[in-house]
């Protein structure tokens, strides 16, 4: 049975939430955006979420927009999994201060390389806020090839937040940054791949372009 009803997009920030279903056992059923045809700005989905965004889980307690709230919910649901520490504890809040950063972050600046035109309608200054976004980012990427470097996980076993740095790392595969100095961090990605919950959710992303 359907338990949670996932509005996604392919190759967006929805696989975080995708990896992060699959790996708490939690029922879904995906509903798929086209964010170039602008499908998140139609009123339709604006009724889903005013701030036309993916992604948004709609859950049998409400409507949950944004990864940093979504993961909290999906983690707290599978609490035997341990999926993140519990964010209010002394544990867990250097985690949510980790999440925050990812989303808060990384995430904007992966935006603003790969595509500045949500930023400004002026192709000039797409360009400007293409190469700053571009400039600022191998310093985020230092420090998380630093953390990776043992070869483990982020945290002492894998976790959501591994999900986020999965779909971090694909991302800037798009764009024009020189990653080969990474290797702890490509290293992450492959393994990623072979972590069924991950492999399954980019089975249902590819599936959902199509």
């Amino acid at each position: 049975m359907t338990e949670v009803t996932l509005y996604a997009a392919p190759r967006a920030c929805s696989l975080v939430t995708l990896i992060a279903l699959e790996a708490a056992g939690i029922a879904y059923r995906a509903i798929w955006l086209n964010l170039v045809a602008r499908e998140q700005r139609e009123p339709g989905y604006l009724a889903v979420n005013p701030r036309g965004k993916v992604p948004v889980l709609i859950t049998p307690q409400g409507t949950i927009t944004e990864n940093a709230a979504i993961l909290a919910w999906i983690a707290g649901r599978a609490p035997k999994k341990r999926l993140l520490p519990d964010l209010g504890t002394a544990e867990g809040v250097p985690v949510l201060s980790d999440l925050a950063w990812f989303s808060s972050g990384i995430h904007p600046l992966l935006t603003r390389m790969l595509v500045p035109q949500r930023i400004t309608d002026d192709a000039e200054c797409q360009r400007l806020v293409a190469e700053y976004a571009a400039k600022l980012l191998p310093d985020e990427f230092a420090l998380i090839e630093e953390r990776l470097s043992g070869g483990g996980w982020w945290l002492d076993q894998w976790s959501l937040l591994d999900g986020y740095l999965f779909w971090i790392w694909n991302r800037a595969m798009a764009g024009p940054l020189d990653l080969s100095p990474y290797r702890a961090f490509a290293d992450h990605a492959r393994r990623m791949l072979q972590e069924p919950p991950v492999a399954r959710a980019v089975e249902a992303e590819r599936r959902g372009a199509n």
